[in-house]
């Protein structure tokens, strides 16, 4: 909120896809010791859940919105649910693999979809994709910006030991309530 200008407004989304079969599968699957990815860094692109985000937008401003949307993808097959995460979700790890263990890791992982997701009516696979939007308007910045440094630091005076909060650099001009320390700028 800090690079906004007053009156800016940000816009995001964010995939929240954790809880879908597709995704979860895929962490069971690369947690097997048979593959060998123990030990080699984990593909990790999980958000915050969306009260997480509120209580983060909250602190920040009194003027946002946030909401969750599904988009329902048809897939023609289960193979294209494979090819939805082959060149992102899968990517590091079929890197890490030769041809024939790659092939072998994308079966079992496959074979788990297939029992996961129905064929619908219409012969095709349906993939939900869950996507956080948020959107957050900045209108009074010193005011956010004094919250945030109330709110996440905090240290004591070194004479009457009231709590003083910590200059950031979000703001120059704040002056403590501290009597000792009224003249001194934060």
């Amino acid at each position: 909120m800090g690079k906004l200008n007053t009156g800016g407004v940000l816009a995001a989304q964010l995939p929240i896809n954790g809880a879908e079969p597709l995704y979860r599968i895929i962490a069971e699957v690369t947690a097997q010791p048979m593959w060998g990815l123990q030990n080699g860094e984990k593909e990790v692109n999980e958000a915050l859940s969306s009260d997480e985000y509120f209580d983060i937008l909250s602190v920040c401003s009194c003027n946002f919105s946030l909401w969750e949307t599904v988009y329902y993808h048809n897939m023609p097959t289960h193979q294209a649910l494979l090819e939805w995460v082959r060149g992102t979700r899968l990517r590091p790890y079929l890197a890490k693999m030769d041809k024939a263990s790659a092939a072998a890791f994308e079966k079992v992982i496959l074979d788990r979809v297939m029992q996961i997701y129905p064929i619908r009516r219409n012969g095709e696979i349906v993939l939900r994709f869950r996507r956080l939007f948020l959107l957050q308007k900045n209108k009074e910045m010193f005011f956010q910006y004094r919250r945030l440094a109330v709110f996440f630091r905090i240290r004591k005076c070194k004479k009457c030991r009231c709590k003083l909060p910590i200059r950031q650099q979000l703001f120059t001009n704040y002056t403590s309530s501290c009597e000792y320390n009224k003249t001194k700028q934060y």
